[in-house]
């Protein structure tokens, strides 16, 4: 295996690692999630009725919680991560054209 080929199918491996990690945001679901830690919270006010040291200490980890999901809805809505996206499929297939092309020379030359 060349240096070129070995740099290629390592750019190849990390591009296809970030594309795998923005597949993952854009996948996610966080609105739902949301949601569904509402009525978690709820269900927690119900249950402990007037305790409100403890309904503070059992919902803090669920505001917590909203607040990462927050934070993913926004990265969802940013353009820059659609643009990235593009870029990087865009840079993989080159990579895969000269991967193949690094292919078929040796093929040739053998």
């Amino acid at each position: 295996m060349t240096v070129k080929e070995k740099i290629v199918k390592k750019s190849i491996a990390v591009i296809e690692k970030r594309l795998a990690a923005i597949k993952q945001i854009q996948d996610a679901r966080p609105l739902s999630k949301i949601i569904e830690l509402h009525q978690q919270a709820k269900a927690i006010v119900d249950e402990h009725d007037k305790d409100y040291q403890t309904i503070a200490d059992l919902i803090k980890p669920l505001a917590n919680e909203e607040k990462k999901q927050r934070l993913l809805m926004k990265k969802q809505q940013n353009m820059k991560l659609w643009d990235e996206q593009f870029k990087l499929e865009s840079e993989l297939q080159e990579l895969k054209h000269e991967l193949f092309t690094i292919n078929m020379k040796k093929g040739i030359r053998k």
